[in-house]
């Protein structure tokens, strides 16, 4: 005997399937298991592909790789973003199984075989036979679901999370569990939210389908209300431990700008409605990169579908439509109030309800009961089989060749055809996997070549040249190319190869799908000509004059190269050479105002300008290292605003660790100087002398001695690369803190005098350094003199 009293869709579709039960449904019975053996199958010959980590997965995987389970917690390194239950799982993984590729790609496979099930199971309750059918062939040869089923991201979670808890929705709302329906979604609630992050947008239509249950079996709002209250706990939670840094992220926040709903003024907001609902619905298709003729009808059909099927509910069940419905309505409102970008990968998790939506739509053709023609059934057939047709024709391609960026075959080549002598050049969109396979896979090492870590972007013709020039001396120069940076990579390879060539002739290649390299060969160049870098005579020159304090004559040569520089069309180096005296002149004096004057007195010649390259940070960071953070936080976002950058971007993340230390910050500076030297990026030293100011800031004695002690110790501050303006201020700062040390150690387990002998050293040193300098140093040489002697006493006592 029935329970009676189930009313609603779920009912409906249960009785329909009993009195089907030959026919359509049993067929659909047989077919659906073996749709589902597709799928895993699928999924898995992506995965079994072993295909390169590409540029994202790569920063994901170094963070997994070097932080401990408790450093996952927080803001990661890159700009990426990931919950933590995703981030944990991930570090068991390769803890278990090793840090390789497989290893990485094993939870988002298990996450995306479960979601085969998970929309099985909520297809087999709310719709018939053919939808069910539809809903599974679906889910099963999604080139998108496949592909992420692969992918070191969360986005695999995403999508089976969402499908768990609409099923757990339907599960626990049967009659026969009605006194412990809204128990068991509040736990899975609240676990749910810390593998994904965008799930809280499927838990209000979880909510509302419980809530609105006919009758008395409808829970007291009560229980309802602790499942909210603990679910926006939970998430809240979830969120400032680990998302809160993206909302935050100016990087983020214009990477996803156009995924922000805007009010519909003009053709162009009306455009954004367009193009979302067309992204909405390839998600669900197909690989997002994917454009064809084939899949642009698809597209159309499967939004007309999903809107049929939106119909159907409104007007037969809207319990089943807050449940199927809410989770788009809820992402498309938070897009709006530019909460979350409805773009991409990033409504993935959209993709159930979109296939259940598709899925009634098909059922509302199919189901009719006009027996004068059979019109509507074949047309409903026609389109479900063309959506899924062209679903399964980019899953075959894709299984066939799973390829994206293949950096590793590349740089095995490379490894294996070094040779003493040879450099080792790695375009920005290559550096994050190369560093990453330089720890995990042992053919891929430059062992004992030198690496040089690109600058990105490279914008136009003198940034190229810049960046040429300051490529090490080679006997023979490989560069490695992968990732295009959204058009930017292509240009830069091009010019970059082009640039290299007319140095040294055609070179010799390595290729893969999406990555490269190239070998530049400079033995037959004439020994004069070979070196790539050589300093230009007036740099050097310029550079040694500020270091020995003759600081007038080195600002007369810097606006002289300055004006040079802007007269050939190179804005961010005349920026640079025109704002290098102000610093001189702040790091040698301590005269602020003096060198805000000087730096003022700049930009009344050549007011700022948004399309600035470099030369907008560069005033970020002087105003930021003249204690000046609102005038440096102004600059840098109107930089920012003219342009959109990708990090790792080295003077981008210095100016913002400056800022950062400006407005009394430092913890924050430090760790962004951190990332920032490991990496290498650009000049180490610059990041060894702010890191040593930051950690000087905070009070750690030991730290900024070492952070100076590096900064001192890299090679000759008379190379332009090097941050020469802060080696006479490095000195004293070194020294001076040496004398507070060497004052305050235990003499029971220390001698005191080890460190005053150094301190007085680098006095002595700077004393020399500065043995002719401008007249308003001269009071400080005679200082440091005195300093010196006075100590060399000190020690002497010490010492007897």
């Amino acid at each position: 005997m029935t329970k009676p009293g189930f009313e609603g869709e779920v009912g409906r579709r249960r009785g329909a399937g009993a009195a089907n039960g030959g026919g359509v449904a049993h067929v659909v019975r047989r077919l659906v298991p073996w749709l589902i053996g597709v799928g895993v199958v699928a999924r898995a010959i992506s995965l079994l592909g072993n295909r390169s980590l590409w540029l994202d997965e790569s920063m994901i995987a170094l963070n997994i790789q070097r932080r401990s389970f408790l450093e996952l917690v927080g803001t990661l390194d890159f700009n990426q973003v990931a919950p933590l239950g995703f981030l944990w799982l991930e570090k068991l993984a390769v803890l278990a199984l090793g840090v390789d590729e497989l290893a990485l790609r094993l939870w988002p496979y298990v996450a995306g075989v479960a979601t085969l099930f998970f929309v099985d199971t909520v297809a087999k309750r709310l719709l018939t036979a053919p939808g069910r059918l539809f809903c599974v062939g679906l889910t099963a040869v999604s080139g998108s679901l496949i592909y992420y089923a692969s992918e070191v991201k969360q986005y695999a979670f995403d999508v089976a999370i969402a499908a768990l808890l609409l099923m757990v929705g339907l599960a626990f709302a049967e009659p026969d569990r009605a006194g412990r329906r809204w128990l068991v979604p509040t736990i899975v609630g609240v676990v749910a939210v810390w593998f994904s992050h965008p799930v809280i947008f499927v838990l209000p239509g979880v909510l509302l389908y419980l809530r609105l249950a006919p009758g008395e079996r409808s829970p007291r709002l009560g229980p309802l209300a602790v499942a909210a209250l603990s679910w926006g706990a939970s998430f809240v939670a979830a969120f400032f431990l680990t998302a809160r840094g993206a909302s935050q992220n100016p990087v983020m926040a214009r990477f996803w700008s156009e995924g922000f709903m805007p009010l519909p003024t003009d053709a162009t907001s009306l455009r954004w409605y367009v193009d979302a609902a067309s992204g909405w619905i390839r998600n669900t298709i197909d690989f997002a990169e994917t454009d064809s003729g084939l899949h642009g009808v698809a597209i159309g059909i499967g939004f007309a579908l999903a809107a049929v099927g939106t119909a159907r509910l409104v007007a037969r069940d809207r319990r089943v439509l807050a449940l199927v419905a809410t989770p788009i309505a809820c992402a498309l409102l938070a897009s709006a109030l530019r909460l979350y970008p409805f773009e991409g990968r990033l409504i993935l998790f959209l993709v159930p309800s979109t296939v259940l939506l598709m899925g009634y739509g098909l059922e509302a053709l199919v189901g009719r009961r006009d027996r004068r023609t059979i019109a509507p059934g074949a047309l409903g057939v026609a389109s479900a089989a063309m959506v899924v047709f062209a679903a399964a024709w980019v899953s075959l391609a894709w299984c066939r060749a799973p390829v994206r960026e293949e950096l590793r075959p590349v740089l095995e080549q490379v490894s294996a055809s070094l040779a003493p002598g040879d450099v080792v050049y790695l375009h920005s969109g290559a550096q994050h996997a190369a560093l990453f396979y330089e720890q995990t896979c042992e053919p891929c090492r430059f062992d004992g070549a030198p690496a040089v870590r690109g600058g990105f972007p490279l914008e136009g013709e003198p940034a190229i040249r810049d960046e040429v020039a300051r490529l090490p001396a080679a006997s023979r120069l490989w560069t490695i190319f992968a990732h295009e940076w959204w058009g930017y990579g292509d240009i830069e390879r091009d010019r970059l190869v082009a640039r290299l060539t007319e140095l040294a002739g055609p070179p010799d290649s390595v290729t893969a799908p999406g990555a490269e390299a190239y070998r530049f060969d400079f033995t037959a160049v004439e020994t004069a000509d070979r070196s790539l870098v050589p300093p230009a005579p007036d740099l050097v020159e310029r550079a040694d004059l500020a270091l020995r304090g003759r600081l007038g004559e080195a600002a007369a040569h810097a606006e002289a190269i300055a004006y040079e520089a802007r007269a050939d069309g190179s804005t961010d180096a005349a920026y640079w050479f025109a704002l290098r005296p102000a610093y001189e002149v702040l790091y040698a004096t301590g005269d602020a105002r003096r060198a805000l004057a000087r730096a003022d007195s700049v930009l009344e010649r050549w007011p700022f300008d948004r399309a600035l390259g470099e030369g907008g940070l560069a005033l970020a960071d002087f105003y930021a290292r003249a204690g000046q953070a609102d005038r440096g936080r102004a600059f840098a976002d109107a930089w920012l605003a003219a342009r959109t950058i990708e990090r790792p971007h080295a003077p981008l993340e210095r100016a913002e660790a400056l800022l950062s230390l400006a407005m009394g910050e430092p913890t924050g500076a430090i760790a962004r100087l951190r990332v920032l030297g490991a990496r290498g990026d650009g000049c180490d030293a610059c990041a060894d002398f702010d890191l040593a100011v930051a950690e000087e800031a905070l009070g750690n004695l030991d730290a900024a001695i070492e952070a100076y002690e590096s900064y001192l110790a890299a090679p000759s501050p008379t190379e332009p690369s090097i941050v020469s303006y802060a080696t006479p201020y490095a000195l004293r700062r070194l020294a001076e803190l040496l004398e507070r040390r060497g004052r305050r150690v235990d003499r029971a387990t220390a001698d005191p005098a080890v460190d005053l002998r150094r301190a007085i050293e680098l006095y002595e040193r700077l004393a020399e350094l500065w043995s002719d300098p401008d007249p308003e140093l001269r009071p400080i040489v005679t200082e440091l003199t005195e300093r010196a002697s006075g100590l060399r006493e000190e020690a002497d006592r010490s010492d007897r």
